[in-house]
This record gives structure tokens, C-alpha cells and sequence, in this order.
């Protein structure tokens, strides 16, 4: 936008109607075709209303508008178009450019407002990419943590499949990388003479521990009320 409009409108450049109606051309029909928006726009379009006046900027709108919709081979319906704009503008169609008026006191306000326009398209091309850099960075992230769960998983099966085999030993590191990985979970076998003994004195601290000594518990015995009668005495 900047090399194909604001080169154009330089600082000393012309304030006229044709100069405006070029701009008005240029960038807002631009607006309307939906390649730039609005509110980037916005500050330009005053100062064309304020040049051209609303009414003969949306004569010139309505003949872009109806140039949009005519193909480029439909060489009659251009020419027509670009009649009507010279027409608009009271310059002959035949004839060159008008030539700017040097009593013009406007010179610069174009290229001013042209200039505010491009950096807010500038602005917004910026937050847009800022936006989708974002979105890029989340996808990427979220694809390695996919990523990452997936190795973890792949990793727990292995350990799994090495802790929880049946090749005859129980896993360890030392065994590991001698082929043996079998773990005591699987299968049987006959116990080992140290881990008889284990097993036994295992079992005699359980068998102490599964019965109590027997307790005495005194209580106190309240006398009987009245007074004893020995007569009645066994």
C-alpha cells in the first residue's frame, strides 16, 4: 500500500478535485472491494468528504462500484466508466489532466492524511501477525506436548513389557543388559535355601504378633446393704 499510493502524494502534491478524486479512487475503492477496512480508512474519507463534498464522492463511489462489476475485455463499459468519472469531474475525457491550480493553498493535506491511513493499515498488519504468530506458537506447543505424552507412553509399554516379561529373571539393571528380565510376578519356582531362611524368620515375629498373653482384670465388688444375719448362714 505505502509503494503503490502514498509515492504518489508527496508533500507538495496537489490538493485538488482531480488529485482528491485519484485518491478517493485509489484507496477507497480499495475499501469497498474489501481489501482494506474501514476504520483504516476513516480519517482519509473525511478529508475527502471535506475537499469533494459528499455528494460528488458518492457519484464517484457509485462509478467505481459499477466498475467492479465489469470485466477487464468489456473495453466499451471502461471507457464508459471513465467518461462518466472525467464527466463528474468537469474535465474532458479527450483532454490531458487538468493541471492543478497553483493558487491552491491545500498542498501536503492528501499526502497527510494518506500517510496516517498507511500507518493504520501498518498497525493493523502488525497485530495481525502478532495474533497469528500466537496461534502458531499454541498449535506447535500443543503438537509437542502430544508429542511428548505419546514418547512417554511408548517408553512406559517398553519398561512394562521389561518389568513384566517371562524370559526368567526378575528386571534389574545389572541383568538388563544381559537379556533377562523376567520378573518373580510370572510363573513359579522352588524357593531358594536363603530365602527359606528368610521366610522363616519372617514367620515367627507374625506367629508372636497374631496372639496375646492371657491378662487378669480386678474389680472392686460392692457389699451387700442391711445388716448380715448369720442364722441364715450356710
Amino acid at each position: 500500500m505505502r509503494t503503490q499510493v502514498l509515492d504518489d502524494f508527496t508533500s507538495t502534491a496537489p490538493t485538488d478535485r482531480w488529485q482528491t478524486a485519484l485518491a478517493a479512487g485509489l484507496i477507497l475503492a480499495r475499501r469497498d472491494a474489501g481489501i482494506l477496512d474501514p476504520d483504516e480508512t476513516e480519517t482519509l474519507k473525511n478529508t475527502l468528504t471535506n475537499i469533494l463534498g459528499p455528494d460528488l464522492l458518492q457519484t464517484l463511489a457509485d462509478i467505481w462500484t459499477t466498475a467492479h462489476a465489469t470485466g477487464d475485455e468489456d473495453g466499451p463499459a471502461v471507457m464508459e466508466h471513465a467518461r462518466a468519472w472525467c464527466q463528474a469531474l468537469g474535465a474532458e475525457a479527450a483532454a490531458p489532466a487538468p493541471t492543478p491550480d497553483p493558487s491552491n493553498g491545500r498542498k501536503g493535506e492528501l499526502a497527510e492524511a494518506i500517510g496516517k491511513m498507511v500507518s493504520q493499515v501498518q498497525a493493523n498488519d502488525d497485530a495481525q501477525a502478532a495474533a497469528e504468530a500466537k496461534v502458531t506458537a499454541a498449535r506447535a506447543a500443543r503438537a509437542q506436548a502430544k508429542a511428548d505424552q505419546a514418547a512417554q507412553a511408548r517408553q512406559a509399554t517398553k519398561t512394562a513389557e521389561k518389568v513384566f516379561g517371562s524370559d526368567g529373571r526378575p528386571f534389574t539393571p545389572e541383568n538388563a543388559t544381559k537379556g533377562r528380565h523376567r520378573s518373580p510376578v510370572n510363573g513359579t519356582r522352588p524357593p531358594e535355601p536363603g530365602e527359606k531362611a528368610a521366610a522363616g524368620r519372617l514367620a515367627r515375629p507374625l506367629r508372636a504378633a497374631a496372639y496375646r498373653e492371657p491378662t487378669t482384670t480386678h474389680t472392686a465388688s460392692a457389699a451387700p446393704p442391711g445388716r448380715l444375719n448369720m442364722r441364715q448362714a450356710p
